[in-house]
This record gives C-alpha cells, sequence and structure tokens, in this order.
C-alpha cells in the first residue's frame, strides 16, 4: 500500500495524476503500447514500430483513487493507412492541424483498447467536435448500440 501512494505522490508531482484528461483531446503514446489484430499476412511483413504514435481519447474515468491505476480508452491513429490499400473500414480521416496532428492520419476506432492514463505522453489538443463526433459515430456502430 505505501508503495502506491509513493508512486501516486511522485505521479503528482510530475503532473500526471492531475491532468484533465477528457474524450476529443488527442495524445502522443509510446507505440508499444498499443496492439493492432494482425492477419497472417500483416504478421509476415512484420509491423513497424515507431517512437510514438497518436490517440484520440474517446472515454476518461477519473474516479479510480490511485492514479497509477487509471485507464483511458483510446482510438490510435495511423498515417500509413492514409497511402497503403485497402483502406481500414472503420478509419475516420483526421486533417493536419485538427487536434494539432502533425500529419493527415486516419482514426482507426476498430482499435480503440484502454491504455494507462499514466502512458499518455503528450497532450496535443482537442480534436474539432465534428471530427469527434464521427469517431463516435462509428464506434456506437462498432458496438452495435445503433445500426
Amino acid at each position: 500500500m505505501t508503495i502506491n501512494r509513493d508512486l501516486a505522490a511522485k505521479l503528482k508531482r510530475a503532473g500526471l495524476s492531475s491532468r484533465d484528461v477528457r474524450p476529443g483531446q488527442v495524445y502522443q503514446i509510446f507505440d508499444e503500447d498499443v496492439h493492432f489484430p494482425e492477419t497472417e499476412d500483416e504478421r509476415a511483413k512484420g509491423r513497424g514500430v515507431h517512437r510514438s504514435r497518436y490517440a484520440v481519447v474517446v472515454q476518461a474515468d477519473d474516479s479510480v483513487s490511485d492514479p497509477s491505476q487509471a485507464r483511458v480508452l483510446i482510438v490510435p491513429t495511423s498515417e500509413s493507412s492514409l497511402t497503403r490499400g485497402p483502406k481500414p473500414r472503420y478509419g475516420i480521416p483526421l486533417k493536419c492541424a485538427d487536434g494539432n496532428l502533425p500529419k493527415d492520419c486516419l482514426a482507426l476506432v476498430d482499435c480503440v483498447q484502454p491504455i494507462l492514463k499514466v502512458r499518455l505522453k503528450n497532450l496535443c489538443g482537442e480534436l474539432e467536435p465534428n471530427s469527434f463526433e464521427q469517431i463516435q459515430a462509428v464506434l456506437l456502430k462498432i458496438l452495435g448500440i445503433v445500426q
């Protein structure tokens, strides 16, 4: 228990536990924290791992008392998915500068996944409302909440 309190105190001093993480925000994250399901062909080609990538927060719950355990749901982005075929079925195009993204990319909505809040590196910005609403609409469809 002491270890968790010590870690929580260190995270708070580092400014990580007091972050106001909200849906629609874009963060730079560690690429190794993102897990993509791969087909056999994709596995054979190998996935290029980058130092980092960007992700859109779609759900953030700060009700967890231990900040080292707090999780958020993210939708990872991919620049290369714009130029490679076939395009992902549930990819939402995001323009450069929307949410302060450095390049045009696709939000890979069907790859939504949890990540520890402390693994969010840099806040880049917030998506335009229309862009985030498109992500939400596709997410609701993927989850079967709407047809």
